[in-house]
Formats: C-alpha cells, structure tokens, sequence
C-alpha cells in the first residue's frame, strides 16, 4: 500500500500519466484486497499522499467502463475515517465525489458529515494504538511545516474520536488519551505560531486552518471547554487558553466561533464586554475613573535541550498552570529546533502582556544567547527570566552578561525544581 500510494503521488503528464494511473490502479485493488485483513495497512498516511491516491482513483472514475471498479476501491477507502478526513480537505476533490456518488445517500452523508460524526459512524474509539499511529504518523513528517499540519490534524481526528467531550473517566485511561490528543493539538498551534510570527512569514503556512469547517472549530471548542471544566486536568488551562488566542489571532472562522457567547466558560472564552453607560448631563462632573487590576499572566517556562526527553514527560506540565515550550537543539537531527524558533517563542513570551517568562532551561552552548535575551526584557521593561542551564561540569560555566541571573544543574530534576521554585515566588 505504502509503495502504491508513492506511485500516485509521482506521477508524470500526459500518455505516460495515463499508464502509470493504471499501473498504480491496479496495484492498489490488490493491496485492498490484503487490507481486508488488516484495516490498519490504511493508516500512517499524509493528507497529501491520501488526496494523491483518491484524486488518481476519481479521475479514472470519469469513464463509465472504470466507475465500478473506481468506487469498489472508494469505498473501501472511506471506510477508514482518516481518508474521509482528507477527502473533506480538498473542496474540489470532494465536490467530485459528490458527483460521482450522487445516487448514494450513505456515502454523500458521510461526506457532509462533521468529523466527530463520521468518526462515530465508523466506530472509531481512540486508544493507545490509534494515538500510536498517529504519533508514528507525526514522526515520519519530511519537514517541520508537514509536522505541523501531521499534529493539527492528527490531534484533531483523534479528539473527534471522542465526539469532541472530554471524557470523565477517573478509573480508565480515556482521559490519559483525551489530553493527549489535546497536547498533540496544541504542539501544532505552536509551531503554526511560530512560522506565522516570522518576518519573513509564508502565507501558505495559514492555509491549512482554511481547510477546516466551522464544525471542526465547533467541535475543537467543545473539546476544550468540557476539559477546561475537568478539575482533574486544571494543569492543561493555560495551554487551553494558549489555543484559544492563538487560533482567534490567525483563523477568523474560530474567532466567530469562540466568541459565538454560547460556551458558558468565561474563564477560557471572556464574555463580551457591557457597553459604556450613557454620559452623564454636562452639569454633573464625571466620577473618576475606577482603578483598573492588571491581567493575570500566565507564566512560561521555555526548555531547550540536547535531548528531546529532557522536557518530554517532566512534571512542569502540570504543576501550577505553567505553559511548557519545549525545543531540541541538536543539528544531527532533521526536525530539530533552530535558534530562530526558540528565540522567536522566548521573544513572543516576552512581547505579550499575557504571558510572563519566568524561566528559560537550555545547555551550556545557548548562554551565547542570554544578552540578547536581556535586550529584549530591557526594551519592553519586563522582567528577565531565570537561566537554569544544565550541564556535567557546573563549574565550567563562563561568566555571566551583567543583570543576569544563572544557575548551573547537573540533571533535569533540579532543573524542574529551580523552575518550580521560580514560578511559585513570582506568581507569589
């Protein structure tokens, strides 16, 4: 199936697209006919590669001879929700298969249908596996952009799995799933964040919220609503609220959607603000105006490391409401952070009045880093981060730069404990 979908994805123009639409064709009848056995031959696939194969089996479908045997493999297909899921992405391709199954009320409900829907309508229920393969899904990504699209929409097929409601499960493990589909999610909304803050900023990287429907965004909000309401996963409000302001500030079709007034959770979504009363007659002098509390902010801890499972797992993400940034910085490794990102998200905490950068974890090699750092703390007059920075050999730091703070650690539990001990006395 694998080699079958690579085929439809490279195919060349002309009389040679026409046999090689045939050779792939026939290739994949026999790898459908093995899925039998195994449905989940048809999962791990990008959303790319998936619209590759269905626009090269519709395409054959435009002859009455082919029809049959073109929605013979169709159906098959859309038995699997992750490909009814790419179908939907693609107005146009999906505007054909209309067409082509315009007698079939079952097939074109399930094209209409809103992705928790169509989960539900195929019996999908999100376990271990299900987050594994799309987990495994995520890893293969070719680059980061693709990565990001992988967890958007992974983190989102997996929270329609549960027919986007949190589940209230203390005794099973649903809610273990649900948050990690949520975290999936979110680490997708970051890295869109943070191409679209980039000066030299791809307009394609916003594309892919275009993708969604407005039952897609309906549905993400119940999700995060009904968690926001889970006393037992108060440690994720800050990440919730994160998705929230990120996705109004980029998406306007889930801007109208969260501030619908409908989700009763002001905590997460504000309700929108009374108007002004009426001035008073010119006689009567106006009373003076009523001190004005400054916004709670949420406090960040951005890490950065060698190793990926450094961060991974660490108790941070659930102490306290912390928002957690976490970046691999090693060049061997393709998908790995480059100093633009890193120091672009430490800049973004730093710039928004909403967030407060509290600590920053990193190596002996970025304390290169910290002057710059304190620049942009000294322009915008916030207050410079703790500098936790891990490495074997704490007396082998080099000094400093002046209006620092650094402490040095030689593992990745003190480093959380400084960072714990940090955000308590600030937020104190």
């Amino acid at each position: 199936m694998q080699s079958t979908t690579v085929a439809a994805t490279k195919l060349p123009e002309g009389d040679r697209r026409e046999n090689g639409e045939q050779d792939a064709f026939a290739n994949l009848r026999l790898a459908l006919v093995a899925i039998k056995k195994d449905e989940t031959a048809l999962e791990g696939f990008s959303t790319d590669d998936m619209v590759a194969v269905l626009e090269c089996v519709q395409r054959r479908s435009l002859r009455k001879v082919r029809q049959a045997q073109s929605k013979e493999c169709l159906s098959m297909l859309f038995g699997n929700f992750a490909w009814v899921r790419a179908a939907q992405s693609q107005a146009d391709l999906l505007a054909e298969l209309k067409e082509l199954y315009k007698d079939n009320t079952e097939m074109l409900e399930k094209f209409n249908a809103p992705l928790h829907e169509v989960g539900k309508s195929l019996g999908m229920e999100v376990g271990r596996e299900e987050t594994e393969r799309t987990r495994q899904s995520i890893a293969q990504a070719t680059s980061k952009k693709e990565q990001m699209e992988q967890e958007l929409r992974g983190g989102l097929d997996l929270m329609a799995g549960f027919n986007y409601v949190f589940p209230v499960d203390p005794l099973g493990n649903k809610m273990d799933h649900a948050t990690s589909a949520f975290v999936m999610f979110c680490d997708g909304i970051t890295k869109l964040d943070g191409f679209a803050t980039k000066v030299d900023a791809d307009d394609k990287v916003l594309a892919v919220l275009e993708t969604f429907q407005s039952s897609d965004w309906e549905g993400v909000m119940s999700f995060l609503v009904t968690m926001h309401k889970c006393n037992s996963r108060k440690s994720q409000h800050g990440r919730s609220k994160f998705v929230v302001e990120k996705l109004s500030q980029h998406c306007p079709s889930f801007k109208q959607v969260a501030e619908r007034g409908t989700w009763d959770c002001p905590d997460l979504v504000p309700s929108a603000p009374e108007p002004p009363p009426p001035p008073p007659p010119p006689d009567v002098p106006p009373p003076p105006p009523a001190p004005v509390a400054p916004p709670a902010c949420t406090p960040v801890v951005v890490w950065i490391d060698f190793k990926k499972k450094s961060y991974e797992g660490s108790s941070l993400f659930n102490y306290g409401g912390i928002l957690v940034m976490g970046f691999q910085d090693n060049e061997k490794i393709p998908e790995s952070a480059t100093p633009e990102e890193y120091l672009g998200a430490i800049t973004d905490s730093i710039r928004d009045p909403r967030l407060r950068l509290d600590v920053v974890i990193c190596n002996k090699k970025h304390m290169a880093k910290i002057g710059e750092i304190l620049g942009t703390c000294q322009a915008v007059g916030r207050q410079p981060p703790l500098f936790v920075v891990s490495t074997r050999d704490p007396s082998s730091l080099p000094a400093a730069p002046g209006g620092s703070t650094v402490i040095a650690v030689s593992d990745w539990r003190d480093a959380e404990l400084n960072a714990k001990e940090e955000v308590r006395r600030r937020s104190s």
